[in-house]
């Protein structure tokens, strides 16, 4: 569990509080915390995707690499992993079931409401 989700609930209301501030300074409007977060995950997506296309790009070579103030490298990393599928289907359950580790995270989903408004 991260440092903020274990603050006392006052803490984590006045880090709120925070950046609301900061957003209604930065861009002049009071949005809703949840509104900014799911506007903010937009923005993040569309510029993964940018990157992802700069990404292939360079890796392979239609890109240039070096650019006014920047230079990029390509290299390639290896690395290996355990088959935990292929593992407990030919190892026994009580072998490989002490070294699993399990970790809880907490997970922030966001969704759009309806859209009706209501009329008074």
């Amino acid at each position: 569990m991260t440092d903020s989700a274990r603050r006392a609930p006052s803490e984590n209301a006045e880090s709120v509080m925070a950046i609301r501030d900061r957003n209604r300074a930065m861009t002049g409007t009071n949005r809703h915390p949840a509104d900014r977060l799911a506007e903010l995950r937009a923005q993040i997506a569309a510029l993964k995707a940018e990157e992802e296309l700069l990404r292939q790009g360079f890796i392979t070579g239609a890109l240039p690499l070096i650019g006014d103030q920047f230079e990029v490298t390509v290299q390639t990393h290896t690395s290996a992993k355990i088959d935990s599928k292929a593992m407990r289907a030919s190892v026994p359950e009580r072998i490989w079931r002490s070294y699993i580790v399990e970790t809880t995270s907490p997970y922030v989903t966001v969704k759009r409401k309806d859209s009706k408004i209501p009329t008074s």
